[in-house]
């Protein structure tokens, strides 16, 4: 497997990306802002939120996909990815704040997260390896903060494709000193006078 570059992945994936993004965008901010599932989310774990998503993204993804004559879908061994151009394939995960997807760590995970995509024992294998397209979760819980593209080797990733350009998961320059606050000037005192007036060179006006 040779792998694939970002600036290669951006142009496989332009013509399709618009709608991989809606996939995962839109039903995860319904999930979290339907009021006719606020009480149900509040006796459910971060872990069945997680759950749930996975599931509406799927279901998304079908509706878009499925009949896409350069797209297919596959289900592996528990694990789901959409197929693009006999390329590359994409998983969808729910992301840590380093933009990496956590899981229980069993050998097929541990082959994923590392390319060895062969663990699938697929015929014709997709040769550009394995994408992973993941959602940040807001600190409120309301939403989607982030959704990135990334292709990632064992514990970090080699590069990363922000859709939303400006999400919070942006790297940010941290300032380790404060900008110094420029200091108020004070006025000089000006010589009292009982008349009115500017006074310039001794003489009132």
């Amino acid at each position: 497997m040779r792998g694939i570059s970002k600036e290669e992945a951006v142009e496989l994936l332009e013509p399709y990306i618009y709608k991989i993004k809606a996939s995962v965008l839109n039903p995860i901010n319904d999930y979290f802002t339907n009021p006719a599932l606020t009480l149900h989310r509040q006796k459910l774990s971060k872990r069945s939120d997680a759950s749930n998503c996975h599931d509406l993204i799927v279901d998304q993804i079908k509706m878009e996909f499925e009949q896409h004559p350069r797209t297919r879908l596959l289900h592996k061994n528990k694990v789901f990815f959409l197929i693009v151009e006999e390329r590359v394939l994409l998983r969808f995960k729910l992301f840590d704040h380093k933009n990496l997807g956590r899981s229980i760590n069993t050998i097929q995970s541990t082959k994923l997260n590392n390319q060895e995509i062969e663990q699938l024992e697929l015929e014709n294998m997709p040769p550009d390896g394995l994408l992973h397209v993941g959602y940040c979760i807001n600190t409120l819980r309301t939403g989607v903060d982030n959704i990135c593209v990334t292709y990632r080797q064992g514990d970090q990733n080699l590069w990363e494709w922000d859709l939303l350009e400006g999400g919070s998961n942006n790297v940010k320059q941290i300032e380790i000193f404060p900008h110094e606050q420029p200091m108020d000037r004070k006025r000089k005192p000006r010589p009292k006078t009982d008349n009115v007036g500017e006074i310039v060179n001794g003489n009132n006006h």
